[in-house]
């Protein structure tokens, strides 16, 4: 799909929707940390996801628990709470799926399959980030917590190194399995309570996420249901703005392209402004869209269904 076109499909529906504001942040994965916080941030990331319900595990041959989890980090103890029950939450579906196999024992299907197998890898990712840790304290490089450099950064909302990408891909293994599920006729009630579950959108029904047959449809939406809509987004700065067109320009098929783009479109100064900077002319191009074509949000959420009538 060519940037002109979908700049002029995701303008045709402005919804408003409201902030979630959250504490622990996931991890950035593309860049060194900064700081030792930022790695014993990480830690405790991973170490909810890792132990999530659990009073105590065993992990390694070490006892883990919440509470040690927080001892360890220096992360507040409601904060792992709060990430390890909704983590919790999530996977207890995918064990009563699991459970519910029947003999001869099998596998439960997609996607609570591979929900399951996550749970190992943030295992592993709990554990590789307490090696990072150690290495980093030996070395006895980086500052306890990075140096402030007064300049604004670029909103958590819209940067995909504090997007929850981990939480994106479980929602894009529900939309991936939600046509076969459907038509199987079996675990549809668990189905749509773990994309209830992984999407905070209450009211969500399968209807809404079903028929979605390309990947890079069901990459934005994944991502999408989890963002607010981008129109309350408002106060976007010119250079903000330059940053979003750079990474449109660089993935135009990403799985936030298609926000960025809304965004610019709900902020027309700045992007004026920033195609200015960048040589362009100052004009967001809109391409004609076909008449019978129409859009909805799903829920409060950024994610949009757009299909001819």
């Amino acid at each position: 799909m060519g940037l002109r076109y979908l700049i002029s499909l995701v303008a045709l529906v402005l919804t408003v929707g409201a902030l979630n504001a959250e504490g622990l942040r996931p991890p950035a994965f593309s860049t060194r940390p900064a700081a030792l916080a930022d790695i014993r941030a990480a830690i405790a990331w991973f170490g909810a996801h890792c132990a999530m319900n659990a009073r105590e595990i065993d992990h390694y041959g070490a006892s883990v628990s919440l509470a040690s989890l927080s001892e360890e980090t220096g992360v507040a103890l409601e904060e792992i709470t709060r990430l390890a029950q909704a983590r919790g939450r999530e996977n207890a579906v995918a064990v009563a799926v699991l459970h519910a196999g029947g003999e001869p024992p099998r596998n439960p299907p997609e996607p609570f399959l591979s929900l399951l197998r996550q749970v190992q890898s943030d295992c592993q990712d709990f554990e590789r980030m307490r090696n990072v840790l150690r290495h980093e304290m030996a070395r006895d490089v980086l500052p306890e917590v990075a140096l402030e450099d007064g300049e604004r950064e670029l909103g958590d909302l819209l940067d995909p190194q504090r997007f929850d990408q981990g939480r994106a891909t479980r929602m894009g293994y529900v939309l991936a399995a939600v046509d076969d599920v459907l038509q199987a006729g079996q675990f549809e009630t668990e189905l749509r309570d773990l994309a209830r579950l992984i999407s905070g959108q209450e009211d969500l029904e399968l209807a809404d996420i079903a028929g979605i047959p390309s990947g890079v449809q069901r990459r934005w939406i994944a991502a999408e249901l989890l963002l607010p809509a981008p129109e309350i987004i408002t106060d976007l700065t010119a250079a903000e703005a330059s940053d979003l067109l750079q990474r449109i320009e660089t993935s135009p098929e990403g799985a936030l392209t298609r926000f960025y783009v809304r965004v610019l479109i709900a902020n027309p100064e700045a992007s004026r402004r920033a195609t200015l900077t960048q040589g362009g002319s100052g004009v967001l191009t809109f391409q004609e869209y076909p008449s019978d074509l129409t859009c909805h949000p799903i829920g409060d959420s950024a994610a949009l269904r757009c299909q001819s009538s």
